[in-house]
């Protein structure tokens, strides 16, 4: 809302990038503050993480340096989740919504897969004393995958059509029509266009017929 409100409002496919860049942002920030942490003295105060009979002193760093991760995960979940519940609400035919959204919850079952896949590889640097562990690779590693993953995404995105853009044939670029009911009535005549005429492919639409 901010961004609109300054003139320059973020498309779907824009904040779900965002959201991506926020998390490996916290990943970063995580893997600093796991580091501040092993570096702070000891205190003679056993963990309550520690098991029965077990030694394990608590670090005196305050639990607030966890506030910016936090913070920049939370804001990365806002604009990652709601913006795929949205586009795969809007952006799908309504047939398909139900299929479409539960399509988008199995990405997040195939994420905490990933992640017991990379606790598994890094079973070695999480010991139970992560004092003698390094917690900081795994969040350093993580933050890693996201920037991958970034990278894909914005590869892919860039085909991306919105159900309220066309396809301008002489241009070849995307145009955005007045409302969706437009867009819908507009490629409507598209695709008859195309029956009549054997043809097929991406939706194209010449400059005398834009509203």
């Amino acid at each position: 809302p901010a961004f609109a409100r300054m003139g320059y409002p973020l498309s779907l496919m824009q904040k779900l990038g965002g959201g991506f860049i926020f998390c490996a942002l916290s990943m970063i920030c995580a893997g600093f503050v796991e580091i501040e942490r092993k570096r702070a003295p000891l205190m003679s105060v056993n963990s309550n993480c520690a098991e029965s009979g077990e030694t394990l002193y608590m670090s005196d760093f305050s639990i607030f340096w966890q506030t910016p991760q936090f913070l920049l995960i939370g804001i990365g979940e806002i604009m990652t989740s709601i913006s795929s519940y949205e586009l795969f609400y809007s952006q799908v035919p309504e047939s398909m919504r139900s299929v479409c959204q539960s399509l988008n919850l199995l990405t997040t079952t195939l994420g905490f897969m990933c992640t017991g896949a990379v606790n598994s590889i890094f079973a070695t640097y999480l010991p139970a004393n992560l004092n003698d562990g390094h917690l900081e690779v795994v969040f350093f590693f993580m933050a890693g995958l996201m920037i991958l993953n970034l990278f894909g995404y914005i590869h892919v995105s860039q085909t991306f059509v919105y159900k309220e853009e066309i396809i301008d044939s002489e241009t070849g670029e995307k145009v955005r029509v007045a409302s969706t009911s437009s867009a819908g009535s507009i490629n409507k005549a598209l695709r008859q266009d195309s029956i009549s005429s054997g043809e097929s492919g991406p939706r194209r639409l010449s400059r005398d017929l834009l509203p």
